[in-house]
């Protein structure tokens, strides 16, 4: 078993808060730049985005400061970190969100039109699923009418 020192212990607690505060500005700057108003797709695309990124992150830290151990203490302190950072760096937070208001009017445009995609596909695929349904409901009746005179029997 592996002991990790004192020392070693307080480093990667530190590194732990700071890269805390490193996952807040990463999901600022996602949000920022994928959020559009009226569009479901784009929230759903935000949390994939930023959970995959933050749990590759979580694993290098891991294995690089506790030798992949995950101790509690350490995602509490990345947590408090991130916290920190959204609560107290809001000045910054609204600087750079006037300077992504270009570019998220550009990725709002191409979320709406994949959204309007999305719903004509799924209604199309909806139709498509409920004319299955009506033929296959009609050719079990039918087979089960030609079984059932089949095996009539006869006097």
């Amino acid at each position: 078993m592996w002991e990790i020192s004192l020392f070693s212990q307080f480093n990667s607690a530190i590194f732990c808060f700071i890269f805390g505060i490193v996952l807040s500005f990463e999901y600022f700057f996602v949000f920022e730049l994928f959020y559009c108003n009226h569009s479901k797709i784009s929230l759903y695309f935000i949390d994939l985005v930023f959970w995959v990124l933050s749990a590759f992150e979580f694993f290098f830290i891991f294995l690089a400061f506790s030798n992949g151990k995950i101790r509690i203490f350490l995602v509490l302190l990345a947590a408090a970190g991130f916290i920190f950072s959204y609560k107290y760096f809001y000045k910054i937070r609204k600087l750079f969100k006037h300077l992504f208001i270009t570019l998220r009017l550009v990725v709002c445009l191409i979320f709406r039109y994949l959204q309007i995609f999305m719903e004509k596909t799924l209604n199309i695929l909806k139709k498509t699923f409920l004319y299955l349904k009506k033929l296959l409901i009609n050719t079990y009746t039918m087979l089960y009418n030609f079984i059932a005179e089949c095996f009539k029997r006869k006097p």
